[in-house]
């Protein structure tokens, strides 16, 4: 099939460095010809592939115009003419914004001549209550674009219930639903990590992990705090490891909590982002992934990860987070933040990871399988990539 189509990423940072090395290794495996990326200066060394390609642009880095978001905003405009510029140059025929919020204004008052697409963060679907007037009006802007015809596919991702809901608002079928990509980090790198982990904490313990970016949002005040109300007669069955970066506006109030836990509590914490492969030996290693997070309408690699390999997730069962986790066996779902609930759930852990290794028969083995395989495809990032190049 021949293509002729744009793919445009302003930031390099998180998942989105993730989405475009997802695309530039799907292109150069497949030899996919008339694929373009048009992107921010600083993916030139974080992207593997790149070079490869004949079609890659970007930006200037128009680093004095990111101070404010009065600045920001005339960033993007300056953005969305040059890409303007560029589609009429070469005639392209497709445009997909890798993170579209940021380019809502100009497609309103500008009529593209290419099919447009792009991924939409941050529905205000599951937050009904307490939306701001900005994130009333964005939202109002979004419906007016698709009602305009100014968009041809709006993708949302891991939340089909809102995909159909804002269809149903604008009388279409542009939003669609797309799961968030999660590449395995399995190999001889984390296996490597692995056997490190088993020589280094050798006595057997239910291993429980927080791991990611440390902060309020992510309930990392209430993983730790919770530690010390775990009863004395259970403390010696547990280690806690806490690995990631703390939010700036965090780290006072972390190394405060770190100093108050009971040292009688097998607590690791490693106060650094490491690496893919260092993570997914870290979640192979642990039983349970402590996932306390007050922000439950956001999806979460973690999430994703920890269902790949099987483990028991502890975290709430409302909202999005809620959604993709109702029908996962190993789901242990928080009532509520209070932290005697929480000790209590580490106990119900402590019995049913008893019986997950004393009572899994051959047809559960079979389910758990069948359940995963499912999974995995539908997370793989090839099946994200080839959508998001075919506008399906």
């Amino acid at each position: 099939m021949n293509y002729n189509k744009v793919f445009v990423e302003i930031s390099a940072s998180g998942h989105r460095i993730e989405y475009v090395q997802n695309l530039v290794s799907y292109v150069v495996k497949n030899n996919i010809s008339g694929i373009y990326f048009y992107l921010s200066p600083d993916f030139k060394n974080k992207i593997n592939g790149l070079d490869l390609l004949d079609c890659v642009l970007y930006f200037p880095e128009y680093n004095y115009l990111s101070k404010t978001r009065l600045l920001k905003l005339y960033k993007y405009f300056l953005i969305f003419r040059k890409v303007s510029f560029f589609l009429k140059a070469n005639k392209i025929d497709s445009i997909t914004f890798l993170f579209l919020n940021e380019f809502y204004y100009y497609l309103l008052t500008t009529k593209l001549n290419a099919k447009v697409s792009g991924i939409y963060f941050h529905t205000n679907f599951r937050k009904e209550q307490n939306l701001s007037l900005m994130s009333r009006y964005k939202e109002k802007l979004l419906f007016k674009m698709v009602v305009k015809n100014k968009i041809d596919r709006i993708y949302v991702l891991n939340d089909e219930r809102c995909a159909e809901n804002y269809n149903e608002i604008t009388h279409s079928n542009v939003f669609s639903h797309l799961t968030d990509p999660v590449v395995s980090f399995s190999g001889l790198d984390s296996l490597y990590e692995l056997k490190k982990l088993e020589q280094v904490y050798s006595t057997k313990k239910i291993n429980v992990l927080h791991a990611g970016v440390l902060g309020a949002r992510k309930g990392t005040d209430i993983f730790i705090l919770s530690l010390n109300m775990l009863p004395k007669k259970f403390v010696g069955s547990f280690r806690f490891f806490l690995i990631g970066a703390p939010e700036k506006n965090f780290i006072k109030k972390l190394n405060i909590l770190i100093d108050e836990i009971d040292n009688d509590i097998d607590f690791i914490f490693i106060p650094k982002f490491i690496s893919n492969s260092e993570l997914q030996a870290y979640i192979e290693f642990s039983d349970a992934v402590s996932l306390p997070y007050r922000n439950v309408e956001s999806s979460s690699g973690m999430i994703v990860r920890s269902k790949i390999e099987n483990k028991f997730i502890i975290a709430p069962g409302l909202g999005l987070v809620g959604d993709l986790l109702k029908d996962y066996s190993y789901f242990i779902p928080m009532s509520s933040y209070d932290l005697h609930d929480m000790s209590t759930l580490y106990q119900n852990l402590l019995l049913r990871t008893e019986n997950k290794l004393t009572n899994c028969s051959p047809e559960s083995e079979l389910n758990s399988k069948l359940f995963l395989d499912d999974y995995i495809n539908r997370v793989n990032p090839n099946v994200f990539s080839q959508r998001l190049i075919d506008d399906e």
